[in-house]
């Protein structure tokens, strides 16, 4: 902040945070757009920094800058003899009226004190109606619960009757001949034809408020043996006492059997599982290809020894491109130069299923057309003039041609693989020297396990593989492939392997090593 000057704008309607500019010309601070804008910039730093349209909404463009991390830790470089933002406004030293930040900094200071002071006044307010509230809330309902209490208890002693005595509603009226009811309740299961039911252990008197659905019983109930039932110990009471009433009632009726509550089936939109699902295996997901495209053709289809030609190519929609066993882009070319005889150049692509497929161009032999040998014919002999002849020049030495060979690793070192499958490995080969040249790899060390090395081509070898035609600077991509036996130990096994120049045998690689553990 230091090394910028900070411009003084106009005082806006709202609070701005004064570190809130634009970036003009020779990286100096223009005034800031008075709304969320990428043009903004943040010049608290030594250097202006863009903001979110988000801070700037909430924080820089509004009176919320004072909480911002940038804007305090600026405050404090810009005036280290300033209290911290916690201590009251009043304690601070005034501000020079000359500087213009140190100005709307008291403003905003001043305002966001009197907006604390206004939102702690109206808190304690709201609580004290609160308080209030609750406290005549719970006044009411005590009140309401202690008068229903009461009224209870006064309705309990006043409406209790004497020990013995039964209020009707027929109190009044004179007293008649009390009538017998029998009150039955209904069971799951009827009573079977001619079973006695048990009489009372004591006789009950009824009272004639209780109206149940009365069942006559039968005067000259049939004997025990003949199926009747039962006559109830003081029905005969009753009717020597009082000749004149009424004949009892016949309680030979059928009792009505209660109907069985329906269980209800409710079927529910959530299916219930019958047994919990193993988990699903998630599948691979393969990148979607379109139909390969190869394009891979020569410029000349026929060349004499010695010519050269482009060999280009243009593939699409396929995972990897090797040309001439030689890892290369979707989209080349390559010069390539015709020997004493017909030449067929190879383009290998890995399509979107993992197969390999071969697309091959060839370039014919054009011999030489044979020249007529001429005939000779006398030539007059001229006596040669002696002149000076200049010295020979000094043979250039021709330079030494350089191999190297670098075998490189992929991946870590140490390999897990699981019994009774085959664990792969990359390797890559690379041409460090200044020739065309061919590159054997082989074993140095191997365990008993069964290996395997594959070209790309397809091409394999149990020991020793060699890659034709690595140009300088160029790598190839070999695979190791090993099978781990069923009942292999944990190991682990190493396997170590070094690359040869068949240019200069005495150049090779270093030796790299992988042990592989089982799983």
């Amino acid at each position: 902040m230091d090394n910028h000057a900070l411009p003084v704008p106009p005082q806006p309607a709202r609070p701005t945070c004064p570190y809130l500019g634009t970036e003009a010309e020779a990286r100096a601070a223009g005034p800031a757009v008075d709304y969320p804008s990428f043009e903004n910039r943040c010049w608290a730093g030594e250097r202006p920094m863009p903001l979110l349209l988000t801070d700037q909404a909430t924080l820089c463009l509004c009176s919320g800058f004072r909480q911002c991390p940038r804007f305090i830790a600026a405050r404090a470089a810009r005036h280290p003899s300033h209290p911290a933002a916690g201590i009251p406004f009043e304690t601070q030293a005034p501000l020079s009226n000359e500087d213009p930040i140190s100005h709307a900094l008291h403003e905003l200071e001043s305002e966001i004190k009197a907006s604390s002071a206004a939102r702690a006044r109206s808190r304690q307010r709201w609580g004290w109606i609160g308080a209030g509230l609750i406290f005549m809330s719970s006044l009411l309902c005590g009140g309401v619960f202690a008068g229903y209490i009461g009224w209870q208890l006064v309705n309990r002693d006043l409406l209790v009757a004497e020990p013995g005595s039964v209020a009707t509603l027929n109190q009044g009226q004179p007293a008649v001949q009390p009538q017998l009811y029998l009150i039955v309740t209904a069971t799951s299961e009827s009573p079977a034809p001619g079973q006695a039911q048990a009489p009372p252990a004591q006789p009950q008197a009824f009272p004639q408020a209780v109206t149940p659905t009365p069942i006559l019983v039968n005067p000259n109930p049939a004997p025990e043996s003949q199926g009747g039932l039962l006559p109830l110990p003081g029905v005969e009471a009753a009717q020597a006492a009082s000749p004149a009433a009424a004949a009892p009632p016949n309680i030979q009726l059928e009792i009505p059997t209660r109907r069985p509550t329906p269980v209800l089936d409710i079927p529910t939109s959530t299916p219930v599982p019958t047994e919990t699902a193993g988990p699903t295996a998630t599948p691979t997901p393969i990148p979607i290809f379109g139909p390969p495209i190869v394009l891979f053709s020569a410029r000349d289809t026929a060349l004499k020894k010695g010519d050269c030609t482009l060999v280009t190519w243009n593939v699409e929609n396929v995972r990897a491109v090797y040309y001439e066993n030689i890892g290369v882009d979707g989209q080349g070319e390559r010069e390539e130069c015709m020997g004493d005889r017909m030449e067929d150049y190879v383009l290998t692509v890995m399509l979107a299923d993992g197969s390999m497929r071969n697309f091959t161009t060839t370039v014919d032999y054009i011999p030489p057309t044979p020249t007529p040998e001429p005939q000779p014919t006398a030539t007059e002999y001229i006596a040669p003039t002696p002149t000076w002849t200049p010295p020979l020049p000094t043979a250039t030495p021709t330079p030494a041609v350089r191999y190297g060979v670098r075998l490189e690793l992929t991946g870590s070192d140490e390999r897990s693989c699981s019994r009774g499958a085959e664990c792969e490995i990359e390797l890559r080969l690379t041409n460090t020297g200044d020739a065309l040249d061919d590159i054997t790899l082989y074993f140095t060390e191997a365990a008993s396990w069964s290996r395997t090395l594959c070209r790309v081509d397809g091409v394999c070898s149990e020991d020793r593989l060699a890659v034709a035609g690595v140009g300088p600077g160029n790598s190839a991509l070999i695979v190791l492939r090993v099978a781990v036996p069923v009942d292999a130990e944990a190991g682990p096994v190493a396997y170590r392997l070094r690359g040869q120049s068949q240019g200069n045998g005495d150049v090779q690689s270093g030796q790299v090593s992988v042990q592989i553990h089982a799983e």
